[in-house]
C-alpha cells in the first residue's frame, strides 16, 4: 500500500466491552479510545517512519490524541517498539503528516485541540452517514460552520480543497448553501 502511496482511512469498530456491558454506547468513548489506542501504536511501531509516502486517515477528529500527543511524545522513549532508542518516533512530527476527518467530534473544544496539532490542510469533511443519523450529520456540519475556530477559508478548504490535494480528484464545484 505505501508503494502506492495509498491512502488508508482507519475507523474504529465495537470493541469488547467490559463484564456486565456498559451504559454507553460504543461510539460514545470506546470508538475514540480505539482510535487513539491504534493510532499510537501506528506511530510508535514505526510504520509512518518507515512508509512516508502512506496516507492515513484519523476518524473523529483525531480522537483523544490531541489531547494526549504531549503524554504520548513524553512516554515514547519507554513505548516504542524500535530497537534503536535514538529512531524514536515523534507523536508530535506524526499528528503533523496525519490527515484527520471530522465527523462526529466538531465540537470547539475538540476542533480547538486538533488545529493546536494538526497541518489545517489535512482536516476533511465526514459524517458517518450511514452510520449517523442524517440529522445528527446536519447538526455536525452546522457546529463546523459556525465554529469560530473555522474561517471561510478553512471551511472550503474542509469541505472539498483538502480532499483534492489528498486524493487528487476535482469534484463538480457546489456553491456553499446546497452542502
Amino acid at each position: 500500500m505505501a508503494a502506492r502511496k495509498s491512502v488508508v482511512f482507519v475507523h474504529p469498530t465495537s470493541p469488547p466491552q467490559p463484564a456486565g456491558g456498559s451504559k454507553l454506547a460504543a461510539p460514545v468513548l470506546e470508538f475514540i479510545f480505539e482510535t487513539t489506542r491504534s493510532i499510537t501504536d501506528l506511530v510508535l511501531a514505526g510504520v509512518l517512519q518507515r512508509h512516508p509516502d502512506l496516507r492515513v486517515i484519523v476518524p473523529h477528529a483525531g480522537a483523544a490524541l490531541p489531547v494526549l500527543a504531549g503524554r504520548v511524545e513524553m512516554l515514547a522513549p519507554v513505548l516504542a517498539n524500535v530497537a534503536d532508542r535514538s529512531g524514536v518516533p515523534s507523536m508530535r512530527a506524526a499528528l503533523k503528516s496525519l490527515h484527520f476527518d471530522l465527523a462526529g467530534a466538531p465540537v470547539e473544544e475538540q476542533l480547538a485541540a486538533l488545529l493546536a496539532v494538526a497541518d489545517p490542510s489535512r482536516l476533511h469533511y465526514g459524517s458517518d452517514f450511514p452510520f449517523t443519523p442524517w440529522q445528527a450529520c446536519q447538526y455536525l456540519q452546522q457546529q463546523l460552520d459556525t465554529s469560530r475556530n473555522l474561517d471561510e477559508t478553512a471551511l472550503d478548504a474542509i469541505y472539498e480543497d483538502n480532499a483534492y490535494d489528498l486524493f487528487r480528484v476535482r469534484a463538480t464545484p457546489q456553491p456553499r448553501e446546497s452542502r
